[in-house]
């Protein structure tokens, strides 16, 4: 036994012990942003530093290529004030679990990770790569967890799987 918040006497449970000792905050918007089911975890870690503004890339997003090239592919509006206004755009919508949206959200993802990895090469290593390459791996990346999926038959999905060559 053991007494829980208000003081009542209840049967002793790990759960409860959780819910007493756990911060209660209120869910920050862009949490489906970042972890979703079919998220890459160590893109979705890279990226919840980005949102806690604890990630030395912060605006580089919008000043890079790279950036243009990943949402020029998906037909997504160039967005010109960085990372902040994709999260405004995106966030209504990414607790859908609709095909369209989980590709943006792994786009998103990987470009993050990526430019950080890049950032980090170009200022550890002095090596670089382009811009395009840079997208080349993260397309590849994507695509390939892409393939991991499982699709329904719906005409977004078909499209989508045929846009990204799976089949």
């Amino acid at each position: 036994m053991w007494k829980d918040t208000v003081g009542t006497k209840c049967v002793f449970a790990i759960s409860h012990v959780w819910e007493f000792l756990r911060p209660h905050a209120p869910i920050v918007q862009w949490y489906s942003i970042v972890w979703f089911s079919q998220c890459i975890p160590r893109h979705a870690f890279v990226v919840w530093l980005l949102m806690g503004e604890r990630l030395k890339t912060q605006d580089m997003l919008k000043s890079w290529e790279v950036w243009s090239l990943v949402l020029n592919h998906i037909d997504f509006p160039i967005v010109t004030h960085g990372w902040k206004d994709f999260v405004l755009l995106v966030s209504p919508f990414a607790s859908r679990n609709v095909a369209r949206i989980v590709v943006i959200k792994l786009l998103f993802a990987a470009s993050v990770y990526y430019v950080w990895q890049e950032r980090n090469r170009r200022f550890f290593k002095k090596g670089s790569c382009s811009p395009v390459q840079l997208y080349e791996t993260i397309y590849s990346t994507v695509r390939l967890k892409l393939m991991s999926f499982r699709w329904k038959s719906t005409p977004s999905a078909l499209r989508l799987k045929s846009d990204w060559k799976i089949s």
